[in-house]
């Protein structure tokens, strides 16, 4: 058995090496003829899509990302809608991708980082705007922490067209601002499709998911939801991306389908589909980590996880990862002034707990594997090849 698994690494660095190949060049092919130019706006880094077809006065699309991404998260949408004959921006906020300068102050506050990224924004809708011919068309897109900051543009600059916000939480939106505003949430983001019902409800009491509200001071309003994914996957949905297409199409008075079907889209400018390649890529790199973690430095006589047996393998390394999800799903506690900051905390430190828990009954229990003996050696900092640890194939 053990001459198996310098095989089974082998094995795993052609496959991985397979999966990282085919997933870049899959997402390449994605974008197409689209022209893609990085720029910098102040000191924003930012991007520019467009189709190579698309005139100079297309309508613009900002797009900006939510709390601790960065524009290559938004990088299929943008792609989506140059190819819909959009000029596309991406950007990366303050503290944000390849940003020099800090996110300071508490982003909850309109008077903390809010002003911040307000301010910013502004200064990217301008630039946009003064690349756009003597009347350009403007709408904003922002996903999560941006979706507030987008809504909060929009109210303050009253030529912006529409607004597409994605898993919004903010208390910005009124009845009849932002004007053609549009919300998508994730399938399983259940807290924020009922924000999105609130806000939409607002203008329309009777409002419900999916159906579009209509008055004459907030134009269009409604809630849509995309189906099967959540808070960072509904980035790298194809139905959300054509829900969007759909409603910017309809806010600048561009051809729609009669049908109104976001599906009615997509044969003439097929949709970047990035998310299966996305996970062939990560699940490249996964693999490609086995057999080349055996090209590092042995730092000491016991090198993890050498020495361990399955059972501790079990107890502190995978109880603790599925256990942890599992216990806080559902639960909301809001005690940190930072979006997703409390989830966050909660999981490492229960995460944690349960890892040292799992190391202290491995130990007790004596679940490593080892003689007594060889832990003895081990303590002694003796080992042998006589007294040396049980292995386990890593």
């Amino acid at each position: 058995m053990d001459s198996l698994w310098p095989w089974l690494r082998g094995l795993a660095g052609i496959i991985g090496a397979a999966l990282i190949i085919l997933g870049v060049i899959a997402m390449r092919q994605a974008e197409g003829d689209t022209l893609i130019r990085p720029i910098t706006i102040g000191a924003t880094p930012a991007t520019i899509f467009m189709d190579e077809h698309a005139s100079a006065e297309a309508p613009i699309v900002i797009i900006a990302h939510g709390f601790a991404g960065s524009q290559q998260l938004m990088r299929p949408l943008a792609l989506s809608l140059a190819k819909r004959g959009y000029r596309a921006f991406t950007f990366d906020f303050l503290g944000h991708g390849r940003h020099p300068h800090p996110l300071m102050g508490d982003i909850t506050k309109e008077t903390g980082a809010t002003v911040a990224l307000m301010d910013q924004i502004a200064e990217i809708i301008a630039y946009a705007r003064a690349t756009g011919g003597p009347a350009p068309r403007i709408a904003l897109v922002g996903h999560s922490m941006a979706a507030d900051i987008i809504v909060r543009a929009a109210q303050a600059d009253p030529e912006i067209a529409a607004v597409a916000a994605i898993s919004i939480y903010s208390p910005a939106p009124t009845a009849d601002s932002p004007r053609n505003f549009l919300i998508v949430t994730g399938e399983y983001e259940q807290a924020l499709r009922a924000e999105a019902l609130r806000i939409v409800r607002l203008t329309d009491p009777e409002a419900r998911e999916g159906v579009t509200a209509r008055s004459e001071a907030a134009g269009l309003r409604a809630a849509q939801v995309a189906p099967g994914v959540e808070h960072i996957s509904v980035l790298y949905s194809a139905a959300a991306m054509a829900k969007i297409a759909v409603w910017l199409h309809t806010a600048f008075e561009r051809e729609v389908p009669e049908s109104g079907h976001a599906d009615a889209l997509r044969p003439p400018a097929p949709l970047p589909y990035y998310g299966p390649w996305l996970l062939a890529l990560i699940g490249g790199v996964v693999l490609l980590a086995w057999p080349l973690s055996r090209l590092l430095p042995r730092v000491g006589s016991f090198p993890t996880p050498e020495g361990a047996g399955w059972g501790a393998f079990l107890l502190v390394a995978i109880a603790p990862a599925v256990i942890t999800p599992l216990t806080l799903w559902g639960l909301q506690i809001s005690f940190l002034p930072v979006l997703v900051g409390d989830y966050l905390a909660q999981h490492f430190a229960l995460y944690g707990a349960l890892t040292a828990l799992g190391m202290w009954i491995a130990e007790r229990r004596d679940l490593s594997g080892l003689t007594t003996d060889r832990i003895e050696a081990r303590r002694a900092g003796l080992a042998s090849a006589t007294l040396g640890p049980k292995r386990w194939p890593s």
